[in-house]
């Protein structure tokens, strides 16, 4: 939280209920959110509003976008929280965090290599779940 809060004044942008609501239910989530999870996570802010503040919140480095597939959901950017990265059964849309050791140090590796400070690392790999088969 004390990442939000810098992030957010560095940006001079205002700590508001629904842009907190959307931070929090992300930090609280093991996967990448839609936004129609969003929605019922965080009914009590509308949809435009969520859509903006994901908007603000990912331009200053707090959330990051997961592509999946032409769809996309959202986590916590990370440079906030430990590296996730998640496996998604393109036949039932489960999503599932996977820790990665192996692919963590790769990501390191390209860094170093590329000379590149990598801020965010949107890695998903899809295919199909144990129930799905």
């Amino acid at each position: 939280m004390d990442d939000y809060k810098r992030k957010i004044k560095q940006h001079n942008l205002r700590d508001t209920q629904p842009r907190r609501s959307v931070f929090m239910a992300l930090v609280n989530s093991d996967t990448p959110l839609s936004i129609r999870e969003l929605t019922e996570k965080c009914s009590q802010v509308n949809r435009t509003t969520i859509y903006r503040a994901l908007e603000k919140l990912a331009k200053i480095g707090l959330v990051q976008i997961v592509p999946i597939g032409w769809k996309q959901k959202y986590a916590v950017a990370s440079s906030i929280a430990p590296e996730k990265y998640f496996v998604h059964c393109s036949h039932c849309g489960r999503d599932m965090p996977v820790e990665s050791p192996e692919l963590r140090h790769a990501v390191e590796g390209i860094s170093k290599q590329t000379n590149f400070t990598i801020n965010v690392c949107a890695f998903t790999l899809s295919g199909t779940c144990e129930n799905c088969k």
